[in-house]
């Protein structure tokens, strides 16, 4: 296991105990494809460091976590959920970046949902990922690498 690879498992255990209820749990690496569809959020950094930090999950679990922060409703609105699947990516993202070269910076996220998609980063290669299971389902933690400035 690489470092970059406990530490976004340690940051990522830290976020849920913060904000959720829900125990979020390490699991293996193997490739698990979840089915239907899912909701991944993606955080630019640039800087002295280049790259992207994404979290996928199935959009169910999406919908749990967004109800745990928002008070249980009977029907949140997508934007919620979105909403809430953004706030964490961008979580993770703040806390990453800062184990990072800098200066960096990070954008605003960025929220995919469909039952049949590849989002890529252009440009970038994955350094890290980490997996965890969630209420029985399967979310995933990647940082991408890109050219540094001075490669580029």
């Amino acid at each position: 296991m690489s470092d970059m690879q406990s530490e976004i498992q340690a940051i990522a255990h830290s976020i849920w105990e913060t904000l959720f209820v829900l125990p979020l749990a390490t699991a293996d690496g193997a490739q698990h494809r979840e089915v239907g569809p899912l909701m991944t959020g993606c955080v630019q950094i640039d800087g002295a460091w280049n790259g992207a930090v994404m979290l996928q999950c199935p959009e169910p679990l999406a919908g749990r976590l967004a109800a745990e922060l928002f008070q249980p409703q009977a029907d949140l609105p997508s934007e919620d959920v979105q909403d809430t699947i953004g706030e964490l990516t961008n979580m993770l993202a703040g806390n990453i970046k800062a184990l990072l070269p800098q200066p960096s910076r990070i954008s605003l996220p960025a929220v995919a949902l469909g039952a049949d998609y590849d989002l890529r980063v252009i440009g970038t290669h994955v350094v890290a990922a980490a997996s965890f299971d969630c209420a029985g389902s399967r979310l995933v933690v990647t940082l991408l690498q890109g050219a540094t400035p001075a490669e580029a």
